[in-house]
């Protein structure tokens, strides 16, 4: 009997060359077919090497041996199990992740690849391209356009959840970025009024206004009307940070996951084939639990709270109202959606851009390029210093007003962003951050967390390491 197996176990042994050659037509993102490979690599390697052990049992007449030849028999079928399970999970989880919700369609993700396609970073641009090459965006938008179109393959099922995902949070980011660009030019326009700064003067004799004439009398009085702007610097820059933070982080998060677009059946095909011996098992169990969080997991966990957090009315969060701070939504259409005092989405960011605008705060915009330009602001009050005696004046005003312990009142245009409103918009930036830090900082974080968190169990249940980067005490 143990001399049929032994004959059985070299038979199969001798067939490894031909799975090897299998192996090749391996792509990435393969399921159940382009797997069987794998298995029959896995399994025939696994009972190759028992096939080994057990025969050098036998030539050191060693019972020892044999019996942990058999042992790892055992395990040779444990691993064929486990890796038809995988398969079978991958490919019921690629049509369940496919048709999670009705916001993640495929036809809802193109809608917002279409808004991607005015994105002003190349990366997050779905029409950019890099010498010729697409970029990623470019490149899974296309995918979901494909996929949109009916007659998905179960590779693109299984990988539907991580072009959601990154269609998801590339538009945050462009979002991110876009405010953060908003905010650099509201502190750069009102940091500009701070220090604008008016003169007058009184000389004798008439001809000392020529310059290098002799002088009797000669006072110079200068003012800066807005000076308390430079204050609203201190309060703007903790937010800018955090806006900076916000993008980094989702931009690394994109980067990831073009990775593992790439990288996830390669981490499950070589956990599977290292598992499959007993000297690299503790590693292939490793490898095959970050491949499944990062292809299953992930993904999930994104798409639930994408389904979650888009709302119009989410409580407790969506119940405070935020006065004049509407959130906005542009289609590919070119129109608007305006949700708003109430509503907070955490996926589509409130537009800063519009904050400011709402308090006419914003400086000129350029009528050639369409973008606001702060030199262009310099014509609203320009009356101050090229009128005599006009900066003289406002000066006298704004002290007069002062004694009366209100916000002073400036006679200068400009164009609307009076230093209440400037108060107003920077709170309300404020508060819009606050939302903000969810979707870019702590909602990554504790994705990152759970994901360990499973990579260590499922780890564990593989039988492969459960120390991952030693952060194994963290979580």
């Amino acid at each position: 009997m143990r001399n049929a197996m032994l004959l059985a176990m070299l038979a199969l042994a001798a067939l490894t060359p031909i799975a090897a050659a299998q192996a090749s037509f391996i792509t990435e993102s393969s399921v159940l077919n382009d797997w069987l490979p794998i298995i029959f690599i896995a399994v025939t390697l696994s009972v190759t090497i028992t096939a080994a052990y057990y025969l050098a049992g036998v030539i050191l007449n060693s019972n020892r041996i044999k019996s942990n030849a058999l042992n790892e028999l055992a395990q040779a079928i444990g691993t064929a199990i486990v890796t038809v399970l995988i398969v079978c999970i991958l490919a019921f989880a690629g049509s369940g992740t496919f048709s999670l919700v009705s916001l993640l369609s495929p036809s809802s993700m193109s809608t917002v690849c279409g808004q991607l396609a005015s994105s002003s970073i190349t990366m997050l641009n779905s029409n950019a391209a890099v010498s010729g090459v697409p970029t990623p965006t470019n490149t899974i938008c296309g995918q979901i356009s494909a996929i949109s179109g009916g007659g998905a393959s179960a590779t693109q099922r299984l990988d539907y959840g991580l072009f959601a995902t990154y269609v998801v949070l590339a538009n945050v980011t462009n979002q991110a970025a876009d405010n953060l660009n908003s905010m650099y030019i509201f502190e750069g326009w009102i940091g500009y009024l701070s220090q604008f700064t008016s003169h007058s003067g009184i000389c004798t004799p008439v001809d000392c206004a020529i310059p290098g004439a002799p002088t009797e009398i000669d006072v110079e009085f200068s003012f800066k009307p807005l000076a308390g702007y430079g204050a609203l610097s201190s309060i703007t820059a903790p937010i800018e940070a955090e806006a900076g933070l916000t993008f980094y982080l989702m931009f690394v998060q994109l980067l990831v996951i073009t990775l593992f677009l790439l990288a996830w059946p390669y981490f499950l095909a070589v956990g599977i084939v290292l598992r499959s011996t007993f000297f690299t098992r503790r590693i292939g169990g490793l490898l095959m639990a970050i491949g499944l969080t990062i292809v299953l997991l992930y993904p999930i966990m994104y798409l639930i709270e994408y389904s979650a957090f888009t709302s119009t009315s989410l409580t407790p969060i969506g119940g405070n109202v935020i006065p004049m701070m509407p959130l906005y939504e542009k289609l590919a259409s070119g129109n608007t959606i305006v949700y708003g005092s109430n509503g907070i989405n955490f996926f589509i960011l409130p537009n800063a851009r519009a904050v400011i605008d709402q308090y006419s705060c914003m400086p000129p915009v350029d009528p050639l390029t369409g973008q606001p330009n702060i030199l262009l602001g310099e014509g609203l009050f320009a009356g101050s210093y090229l009128i005599p005696g006009v900066g003289l004046g406002t000066a006298l005003i704004n002290s007069v007003v002062g004694l009366v312990g209100k916000l002073p009142v400036t006679p200068l245009d400009l164009g609307g962003c009076s230093p209440d409103k400037a108060i107003d918009a920077t709170l309300a930036l404020t508060n819009m951050y606050g939302v903000v830090f969810v979707t870019g900082v702590v909602l990554p974080l504790l994705n990152v967390l759970i994901a360990l968190a499973t990579m260590t169990s499922i780890s564990k249940l593989f039988g492969g390491d459960a120390d991952i980067l030693g952060l194994s005490k963290l979580i």
